[in-house]
């Protein structure tokens, strides 16, 4: 649940101070992602990784 709270906070915020989200302003992206862009990103990991040992896929 935190994880997906920092991807958020990080990729589709707007912050006062910079008027950029963090990982703009970090040249990480340079698109304001949307919601839906947060939830192809976790779509796409969970059909990667689906069937794989949730401990295996935290700890290579």
């Amino acid at each position: 649940m935190m994880a997906i709270y920092f991807m958020h906070y990080n990729f589709v915020r707007i912050h006062q101070t910079t008027k950029v989200t963090p990982a703009m302003a970090a040249k990480v992206t340079g698109k304001l992602w949307e919601m839906s862009d947060m939830v192809k990103v976790l779509e796409d990991w969970e059909a990667n990784n689906a069937g794989d040992d949730i401990r295996t896929v935290c700890n290579p």
